[in-house]
């Protein structure tokens, strides 16, 4: 059984929030909440996911971290209150840079593992994969053994399959990152995106076949879409 896992978007509107939530918990089994996309401001990935559980009991959330705008003690800190509400699946990411102010820079992700898992063994951190970068530094970031890998660029690659093998050999679940582009998001994602990286509505059901026997799950993702990522839900339910 794969995961589906949905993207919901930091809205700052409360309401607006916790509606679009509650659909895409109906039809996923995970909810990843991004932490200041792009380096821009908005609602926190951490507060956000406290919102969520404190709402619908039943979520199961991934929480994202960007670790350019905190340091050591923040990011315990920050752990340790996400706990706390009952969440334990982490994203650890390095982020854009913020469109806001001036970087941190003080811990890498790969050292945050490291961090984290001193003082909480049972916490699930991910980290993510770039296909683009030469194999060996991919296996590098694998052998941190992380409990989750999410590769984010490209959606297909001829190393998927090698990638595969080895983070499945060590018992860790590996993610895809689907961004679909539709009518509503498409000259949003234009500006940050080549187009072959992202997933046509019409040819989605053609991709998650080409990849599903190498994954463990995929993390659907429509921006400025809401519409659009609940139909890629359902269309999802039909192959996952």
């Amino acid at each position: 059984m794969k995961d589906i896992i949905a993207e919901l978007t930091p809205y700052s509107n409360k309401e607006k929030l916790l509606r679009y939530a509650k659909d895409l918990i109906e039809y996923s089994d995970i909810i990843d909440i991004p932490d200041a996309p792009l380096g821009m401001p908005s609602p926190s990935s951490s507060i956000i996911s406290c919102l969520v559980k404190d709402k619908f009991d039943s979520a199961n959330i991934i929480t994202n971290l960007r670790l350019l705008d905190i340091n050591r003690l923040n990011l315990i800190n920050t752990i340790t209150a996400l706990k706390m509400n009952q969440i334990n699946n982490f994203l650890l990411v390095r982020g854009d840079l913020p469109q806001v102010g001036k970087k941190i820079d003080d811990i890498t992700p790969d050292e945050a593992i490291d961090i984290i898992r001193s003082k909480y063994i049972d916490t699930n951190l991910g980290l993510l994969l770039n296909l683009n970068k030469p194999i060996r530094e991919i296996n590098d970031r694998i052998e941190r053994r992380a409990s989750f890998y999410l590769i984010t660029r490209p959606w297909f690659s001829e190393k998927l399959e090698e990638v595969s093998k080895k983070v499945k050999g060590q018992r860790s679940k590996l993610y895809l990152y689907f961004v679909l582009i539709t009518e509503k998001n498409r000259e949003f994602l234009l500006k940050h995106l080549p187009i072959e990286e992202l997933i046509q509505m019409e040819k989605l059901d053609e991709a998650i076949q080409k990849v599903e026997n190498y994954v463990d799950g995929i993390l659907f993702s429509s921006p400025m879409d809401h519409e659009g990522l609940i139909n890629s839900l359902k269309i999802s339910h039909k192959f996952i």
